[in-house]
């Protein structure tokens, strides 16, 4: 973790790249991080292990949709009908219960 940062903060005197702007992602990409794995880990017992891998798979969804929220990104056509299919395939496997 040190020499990445180390290099970023290297560059950052060649190509104008503030201290503050590289302290401030290291630290909200670290703090996102870690939330985002101890709230996967707390819901990760409560799912078989195949429910967690399907499940896992509406995560970009979510990533698109706080961007939009939080950074104004612009809702595309691609992303709703890529959206449709992955939510569908979700909901099909969830809903699909075999009983053998």
């Amino acid at each position: 973790v040190a020499i990445p940062f180390l290099l970023i903060v290297a560059i950052s005197h060649w190509v104008g790249i503030s201290m503050q702007g590289v302290v401030l992602a290291v630290i909200s990409g670290a703090i996102t991080s870690g939330l985002g794995y101890c709230m996967w880990y707390v819901a990760m017992p409560l799912l078989k292990s195949t429910q967690a891998a399907v499940v896992q798979l509406c995560t970009p969804i979510l990533a698109a949709i706080l961007g939009m929220v939080f950074l104004s990104e612009q809702l595309t056509l691609n992303f709703i009908i890529a959206s449709i299919v992955i939510l569908g395939a979700v909901l099909v496997f969830i809903l699909n219960k075999k009983t053998v």
